[in-house]
């Protein structure tokens, strides 16, 4: 698990006994990033590996008052490169029909993404090198 640093909140900080207590839960397999207001986890971004394959699925995470500052981006686009290190390929994510942010978010990332309504919700697919080119 890694930090993210908050613009103008402060300097990157390491989440000490936190840290130590995710570290046993990330594997090759998962990742996890967080974005900290001083102490407070206000976002968080992570992935978990489809067994026997190069995919995973995606979920990011950011507190209401902290949407639309580019935190979600910046996480994932942090998150993809960490998973394409990892020989992940591709990101999956399901998102809720009345989640318009989290879908701009994915066209951002990857505007050849893979989105289709698929049993109430919509099933998303991006290739991840189209995703790390985006931005910091």
């Amino acid at each position: 698990m890694d930090t993210l640093h908050v613009p103008g909140r402060g300097a990157d900080e390491d989440l000490g006994r936190l840290q130590q207590r995710a570290q046993r839960h990330v594997s090759l397999d998962r990742d996890a990033l967080v974005a900290l207001d001083g102490d407070e986890i206000v976002a968080v971004a992570r992935y978990d590996a489809q067994a026997g394959t190069h995919a995973a699925e995606v979920a990011v995470t950011v507190e209401d008052a902290w949407q639309r500052q580019g935190l979600g981006k910046r996480l994932a686009v942090r998150l993809a490169r960490r998973a394409i290190d990892r020989g992940i390929e591709s990101f999956e994510a399901t998102v809720q029909p009345d989640n318009r942010p989290a879908l701009g978010l994915l066209r951002k990332l990857s505007p050849n993404a893979s989105v289709r309504f698929d049993r109430g919700e919509y099933a998303a697919s991006m290739h991840l090198p189209a995703a790390t080119s985006y931005g910091p």
